[in-house]
C-alpha cells in the first residue's frame, strides 16, 4: 500500500510540475509580448507623425493671420515663433527616431519623448484659447476655437496609439479653451464650455477604444506568428527524428 502511494505522489508530481510550468512560460511571456506590443505601438507613433506635421504647419501662420490687428502683436509673434519651434522639435524627433531605429527596450523613453512634445504643444493651443478670447471678436475667436477641437479630435490618429500623449495635448488644449468660457461667467459661455467638456470626454473615450483594438490587433498578431513558428519547429523535428 506504502509503495503504492509513493508511486502515486511521484506519478503526480511530474504532472503538477507540467501543469505548472506552461503556467509560469505564459506568465513569463506575458511581459515580452507587452513590451512587443508598445514597440510596434511607438512604430506607428512616429511612423504616422511626420506627414501630419506638413499639415500643422500651415495651422499658427493662419491663426495669427487671422488674430493680427485684433490681439497683441507681442504676444502673437511670441506665440507663432513657439508654435513652429515645437512643430520643428517634433519633426527633427521622428527624422531621429528613423535614423536610431530603437529597439523594444527603449521605446518607452520614445513615446515619454513623444508626450513630452505633445504637451508643449497643447499647452500653446490652450493658452491661444485663453489669451485670444475676446467678445468683440467673435468671427475670430469661433475660427480659433474650431481649430483647437479640430486638432483635438485628429490627434486621435497618432496619439491614440499612446494614450499619455493623448491627454497631454488634448486636456490642455481644450482645457484651458473651457476654462476661458467659464471665466466669463456668460450663460451662453458657461453651456458652450459644458459642450466642450462633454467633447473632451467624448473623445478620450474614441482614444482608448483605438487603443485597445491596435493592442489586440497587435497581440493576435504576434500570436499567429509564434504559433506558426513553433509548428515549423515540431515539424522540423519530426522529420529531423523521421
Amino acid at each position: 500500500m506504502r509503495s503504492m502511494r509513493s508511486d502515486k505522489s511521484s506519478a503526480a508530481e511530474p504532472s503538477q510540475q507540467g501543469a505548472v510550468a506552461p503556467a509560469a512560460a505564459a506568465t513569463n511571456a506575458a511581459p515580452a509580448l507587452q513590451a512587443r506590443i508598445e514597440w510596434n505601438l511607438v512604430e506607428q507613433l512616429y511612423g504616422a507623425l511626420p506627414s501630419i506635421l506638413v499639415n500643422l504647419t500651415l495651422m499658427p501662420p493662419v491663426v495669427a493671420a487671422v488674430f493680427w490687428g485684433k490681439a497683441s502683436t507681442a504676444f502673437l509673434v511670441a506665440w507663432l515663433v513657439a508654435a513652429l519651434l515645437v512643430l520643428i522639435v517634433r519633426f527633427a524627433l521622428a527624422r531621429i527616431y528613423a535614423r536610431v531605429r530603437p529597439g523594444a527596450a527603449q521605446a518607452r523613453v520614445w513615446a515619454w519623448y513623444f508626450t513630452a512634445t505633445s504637451l508643449a504643444s497643447g499647452l500653446l493651443w490652450g493658452v491661444a484659447g485663453w489669451a485670444l478670447f475676446n467678445p468683440a471678436q467673435t468671427a475670430a475667436v469661433i475660427f480659433l476655437y474650431v481649430c483647437v477641437i479640430g486638432l483635438a479630435a485628429g490627434s486621435i490618429i497618432v496619439t491614440s496609439y499612446w494614450l499619455p500623449a493623448f491627454y497631454a495635448y488634448a486636456v490642455p488644449s481644450l482645457g484651458l479653451s473651457i476654462a476661458r468660457l467659464l471665466f466669463e461667467g456668460d450663460g451662453v459661455y458657461t453651456s458652450l464650455a459644458v459642450l466642450m467638456l462633454m467633447y473632451l470626454a467624448i473623445i478620450s473615450r474614441v482614444a482608448r477604444r483605438q487603443n485597445q483594438v491596435a493592442r489586440e490587433l497587435f497581440a493576435l498578431q504576434f500570436e499567429n506568428e509564434d504559433l506558426v513558428r513553433q509548428l515549423s519547429q515540431e515539424r522540423d523535428s519530426a522529420l529531423h527524428c523521421t
